[in-house]
């Protein structure tokens, strides 16, 4: 387990995807290759190209990749809107998940886009859609809730 860390000064796109990537680079996110797109207080998107060891038996992507990609990007958004420069940084676990799959790819590259919608001291909830990157046809709805540790 990692020691929480002081959040990053530079608040720009850039700046933070790389302390993300650095900070979970052993995790499901790197296993996967989930890839970190753009990173902003309350908004992360993220691409997931579609490849063997991510599709079921029939060919098309598994319900847990999509959840992955999903449940990965709202915690990023939780976790840019939560915490300042300069602060211990808090991570927000995720408490509940309503998704609801409403499309499917065999190949291509899956795209999920969060935006926090409610920030409160301890609470945070996220919108998560994740689409297919070339055509933006809408594939899962994610609404996931978050517990944030005080400092």
């Amino acid at each position: 387990m990692t020691q929480r860390e002081t959040w990053p000064a530079a608040e720009d796109s850039e700046s933070l995807i790389a302390w993300v990537e650095r900070r979970w680079g052993p995790t499901l996110m790197r296993h996967l290759g989930i890839r970190l797109v753009e990173l902003s207080p309350g908004r992360a998107v993220g691409e997931l190209p579609v490849r063997d060891g991510l599709r079921t038996p029939v060919g098309h992507v598994h319900a847990g990749a999509f959840v992955a990609l999903a449940d990965t990007m709202a915690t990023s958004a939780a976790l840019a809107a939560v915490n300042q420069p300069g602060e211990r940084e808090r991570f927000p676990v995720a408490i509940d998940l309503s998704v609801q799959l409403v499309g499917n790819v065999q190949e291509g590259t899956l795209r999920a886009e969060s935006v926090v919608v409610h920030r409160g001291r301890t609470i945070v909830v996220v919108q998560t859609r994740v689409s297919e990157a070339g055509t933006g046809r809408l594939l899962v709805l994610m609404t996931s809730t978050h517990f944030v540790p005080q400092q």
